[in-house]
């Protein structure tokens, strides 16, 4: 068992885009099919709910760039748990030829709360997908496209709200989905445990690079001897890698002095004639206070400006409004 130290990573690049989900396209098909070959007499809702846990008797409803949705009775499949912490939702509205269907994945989920949409791996959260028969939208892993509220959470049951917006995903579809007052409550099956999704899996990274909001679509953290904890998060735009050094909790880091316990590095990910920013060469200014430091979890915040490290950036980069919450696997070496 590791004591409250901390780490670092083999090197200072930023992580690649994660870009947008790849499995969008295939999921938004696969639920027109099913709809189309699944379509039955009733094209009513369900008794409307309000998401807060009504025994998994409410429907699935939502609001469609403002138009009203509803899960059609005869097409309402109860929510999957498809392994540990990762769990499959969605609802068909059918009105004669207008049919319509959204569907939300979640992964690393432990139990009751809100989480983001358009996250992906290492990260507690989910994608949301809006389908017809034009085609399909998707979130991208902006880390922040979106976010779901579990009100309840069961063997048996899921409840909660959720908005987020899509973009394109598929030929035939244009422009974006805004998808609001989404609600549901469904009965789980098959069911099983609830929670014991690893530490390592469930991180958040939240910045601000310069007036522009960061938030980590996929995290990744990792353990070298020293010990060294690397976190590198990214999404569709930009990214980040951190590396703390042997540091303990509390402790606040000075940029301009403690050069050997932090490193971190930002790079411009849509856009590589400006590129990247980083602490190594020194240069650097700020904080960053690690808070706690656990055998599986490490938090803390962070403020600093670093200098351009590559690319056609001719300005330091100002890094403020940080935060981090992030696990690992404490057998790592």
């Amino acid at each position: 068992m590791r004591t409250g130290n901390m780490f670092f990573s083999s090197g200072n690049r930023p992580a690649m885009s994660p870009g947008r989900a790849g499995v969008l396209p295939a999921l938004a098909l696969v639920a027109l099919c099913s709809l189309f070959a699944g379509c039955g007499g009733d094209s009513g809702p369900s008794d409307p709910g309000n998401g807060n846990g009504n025994g998994g008797g409410g429907p699935f409803t939502a609001k469609v760039d403002g138009a009203s949705f509803a899960s059609s009775a005869s097409t309402q499949a109860p929510a999957v748990r498809i392994g540990t912490g990762v769990y499959s939702l969605s609802g068909t509205s059918i009105d004669g030829l207008n049919i319509q269907s959204i569907a939300i994945s979640l992964l690393n989920i432990n139990g009751p709360g809100t989480y983001p949409l358009g996250a992906g791996g290492g990260v507690a959260g989910g994608t949301g997908i809006y389908a017809n028969p034009t085609g399909g939208w998707g979130t991208a892993l902006t880390g922040d496209a979106g976010t779901i509220t579990l009100t309840k959470l069961t063997e048996s049951e899921i409840a909660g709200t959720f908005a987020f917006t899509a973009t394109t995903n598929s030929a035939g579809a244009t422009g974006t989905k805004v998808i609001t007052d989404g609600a549901f409550d469904l009965p789980l099956s098959p069911g099983g445990p609830v929670g014991g999704v690893p530490d390592r899996n469930r991180n958040v990274v939240l910045a601000k690079f310069g007036d522009e909001n960061f938030a980590g679509g996929t995290v990744t953290t990792v353990v070298t001897p020293g010990p060294i904890l690397s976190i590198v998060a990214g999404n569709t735009r930009n990214s980040l890698a951190m590396s703390f050094i042997n540091v303990a909790a509390p402790t606040v880091l000075d940029l301009a002095v403690d050069t050997a316990k932090f490193t971190a590095s930002v790079g411009l990910l849509s856009d590589g004639t400006e590129c990247c920013w980083g602490t190594v060469g020194g240069a650097a200014t700020g904080t960053v206070t690690v808070t706690s430091v656990t055998a599986s979890r490490m938090a803390g915040t962070f403020s600093f400006t670093i200098p351009v490290s590559s690319g056609t950036a001719t300005e330091p980069l100002a890094v403020t409004n940080g935060s981090f919450d992030v696990g690992f696997q404490a057998t790592n070496p």
